[in-house]
């Protein structure tokens, strides 16, 4: 392979890798309940989550973490021209009791309905709290700064393989332009998992997703610095 040909791959495979940068899981939550998916095709008032990783693509033993964008839609056609992003500086509440990062061994090896081999807690709003991802003042997860809207909590995979995020809490979301309070609760947890064979999006075409945990590439040396 020439030195031309050699910068065209390493080339190629940046852009890839560069395309799955904002990948994530998108899901609707009917209002008043745990219903998700597409069961709250056609209702209005639900909530949408989009839900991946901080950094993506994601490499093993990097620093990483669950990021979490939340906004409401309060028509039955999920137009996006009519959705309020929630945000607690304009009357919104978001309460996390917890997320929960859970991990399923290898992407070859992955099946649906499979329980996961490890899980932890990486945030909670009980003591004792993680130390990486403190409850802020008002005892709630931190936002991303500069957000209204998004909210991070930090880890490190160790490994690489399918990876899935579990959210837990309520939200509470003010109509600004009735000045009416819409209430979500998913004490239940809301399970996001890696990958086309993890993704719960059932309204999407093709359904969205994002990546599972990847071992490193390394890029072949051709001897020279």
């Amino acid at each position: 392979m020439n030195k031309k040909l050699c910068q065209l791959c390493v080339v190629t495979v940046i852009m890839s890798l560069t395309s799955l940068a904002s990948a994530h899981e998108m899901r609707h939550l009917c209002a008043g309940g745990n219903i998700v998916g597409k069961d709250c095709h056609g209702l209005p008032d639900t909530l949408m989550f989009h839900v991946g990783s901080v950094n993506e693509p994601a490499w093993a033993t990097d620093s990483n973490g669950v990021n979490i964008n939340i906004s409401w839609h309060p028509d039955a056609a999920h137009d996006t021209g009519n959705t309020q992003n929630v945000d607690t500086s304009k009357g919104d509440t978001v309460e996390l009791d917890s997320v929960e990062v859970q991990y399923f061994g290898s992407e070859r090896k992955y099946r649906r309905g499979m329980k996961p081999k490890q899980s932890t807690i990486i945030y909670s709003n009980q003591k004792p709290f993680v130390p990486q991802n403190l409850p802020d003042g008002n005892g709630n997860i931190a936002k991303k700064y500069g957000t209204g809207n998004v909210y991070n909590a930090y880890f490190r995979p160790s490994k690489a393989g399918v990876y899935g995020y579990v959210i837990k809490g309520e939200v509470d979301h003010l109509d600004a332009a009735t000045n009416t309070k819409h209430h979500f609760e998913f004490h239940q947890g809301l399970s996001f998992i890696c990958g086309a064979k993890g993704t719960q999006d059932t309204e999407s075409t093709p359904p969205t997703m994002f990546g599972c945990v990847q071992d490193e590439i390394a890029i072949p040396s051709n001897g020279h610095d």
